[in-house]
């Protein structure tokens, strides 16, 4: 073999020997950088389903709260209605049997148990009934036995 050809093959081995000392390093480099993007993806999913999870959270017990308040309103408006029906004597019969004490006392608030229910007599019940049969209800709409029932135009 010529001398020449004996140079270029180790001019040839070391141009390899650096591009392999500088080509590996950095091809390390970048598998490191992309394993570590790879983990800082991973980790930010984690953090956003737990954040979600949170959030789930807090809006349910935001809207058990609503419910709540829309019940407390409910029994606000109902003790509301009975004032002004007590204040117009739409609630003397109830008076007369506070003040003569057939009534139970007013815990509950106006709210029936199934005991009150069934501790009724059945004239008790017909008396109860006829009163509902009576009141046209809260918005006043027509019953369904009602032959010609009123519609607008």
């Amino acid at each position: 073999m010529s001398t020449g050809a004996i140079i270029a093959i180790c001019v040839a081995a070391a141009i390899i020997l650096l591009a392999l000392a500088f080509i590996v390093p950095a091809a390390r480099e970048r598998a490191r950088a992309r394993r570590h993007q790879r983990e800082l993806e991973q980790r930010r999913e984690e953090v956003a389903a737990e954040h979600r999870q949170h959030a789930d959270a807090r809006e349910r017990r935001a809207e058990e709260a609503e419910q709540r308040a829309r019940v407390e309103r409910a029994e606000a408006n109902l003790h509301q209605e009975r004032a002004a029906a007590t204040e117009r004597g739409m609630a003397d019969d109830r008076l007369m049997e506070d003040r003569d004490g057939d009534a139970e006392d007013d815990r509950h608030h106006g709210e029936l148990t199934s005991a009150d229910v069934a501790e009724r007599s059945d004239y008790e019940q017909g008396r109860v009934d006829e009163r509902a049969e009576e009141e046209p209800g809260r918005f006043g709409r027509e019953r369904a036995d009602d032959p010609e029932p009123t519609r607008r135009n």
